[in-house]
């Protein structure tokens, strides 16, 4: 991004989103196992040492607060539902490459106890697991002329335990057409899109959603898919972030044109290009497939005192085919 307004000048400097991601594939390095409360932690930490950098909302609110409350009580910091916000996402990324050939089980407890300290919202905790599995999914898969993208994203709604993250899965999958040159894309119409994306991405489930909207559209062309995922709109680094997942996980690291490349920071220190390449290779080589490998991992407790009080934008309606509040600051 363009980070004169955070001190830097120039493009290439990580957001804050991307901070809490590096910071969660740290702590899985340094302890070699998925250590919820060393996570909290480290979050905290990396935040302290990083409060210029871009925050989503519910991150620059929720993690400060690690230093005085227990990590399992701020799930209903927000509100006692849990907030659907989409910050979570991009700390996915580590837990599905560690987690890749774990039972879905195992996969979807780390990903709500990745989220514990973040939020208890069965849809947005529904978001995350189909991102995670798709990511995991898909560094099995090969980009070949072989691979059903349209198959791929049924997979996930079958997979998927929550009604609305399922129901959105099932529009986009009745919805896409086939590109008619046999390239294996397909486009999804803008009414479909602005039927899933009614906050503007605010939410996890809108940033998934959209995020598979132009994987199925862009696949084959990794680079491609992130730039046409930055020329959406709305959450564009969100939507972009997941895209980019998907993809990477798909095709590896060799489509990554050299000038992205060059254009990160790289001053040194655990944030900067070098050194994320250098933890992602040590992540990679971890393969986590028990309830073993996930410690510190239990039931939030209920807080009684949040900062915010959440207001619905609307009463609670029929959304995708399940009742739900859709909440705002």
């Amino acid at each position: 991004i363009n980070a004169e307004y955070m001190g830097y000048g120039g493009i290439g400097i990580l957001t804050g989103a991307s901070i809490m991601m590096v910071a969660t594939a740290n702590s899985i390095v340094e302890r070699e196992i998925f250590d919820v409360k060393t996570t909290s932690s480290a979050l905290l930490l990396a935040y302290d040492k990083q409060r210029h950098r871009s925050y989503p909302e519910t991150t620059a609110v929720i993690i400060p607060q690690l230093a005085s409350v227990d990590y399992r009580k701020l799930g209903t910091y927000l509100c006692q539902e849990g907030h659907l916000q989409h910050e979570g996402l991009s700390r996915m990324l580590p837990i599905a490459l560690c987690f890749r050939n774990a039972p879905d089980d195992v996969l979807c407890e780390a990903v709500r106890s990745a989220l514990l300290f973040s939020t208890i919202h069965t849809t947005a905790i529904g978001a995350c697991c189909v991102h995670a599995k798709a990511v995991a999914d898909l560094a099995a898969c090969e980009p070949g002329p072989k691979f059903d993208a349209l198959g791929f994203v049924r997979g996930l709604s079958r997979f998927s335990q929550c009604n609305d993250i399922r129901a959105r899965l099932n529009l986009i999958t009745r919805d896409a057409k086939p590109a008619t040159d046999g390239s294996g894309l397909f486009s999804i119409a803008k009414d479909t899109r602005e039927h899933l994306s009614e906050t503007n991405q605010t939410e996890a489930a809108e940033v998934i959603s959209i995020a598979l909207c132009v994987f199925l559209e862009h696949w084959s062309d990794p680079s491609g898919a992130v730039v046409a995922a930055v020329h959406e709109g709305g959450e564009t680094s969100a939507v972009a972030s997941c895209v980019g997942q998907l993809v990477g996980a798909l095709h590896g690291h060799g489509w990554i044109p050299k000038e992205w490349f060059a254009l990160l920071e790289n001053g040194g220190g655990e944030f900067s290009r070098d050194e994320i390449i250098e933890t992602t290779i040590r992540l990679s080589a971890y393969d986590f497939v028990k309830p073993g490998h996930i410690k510190n991992s239990s039931q939030p407790l209920p807080y009684k005192a949040p900062l915010y009080n959440l207001q619905p934008l609307v009463k609670p309606k029929e959304a995708f085919g399940a009742k739900e509040t859709i909440y705002s600051y």
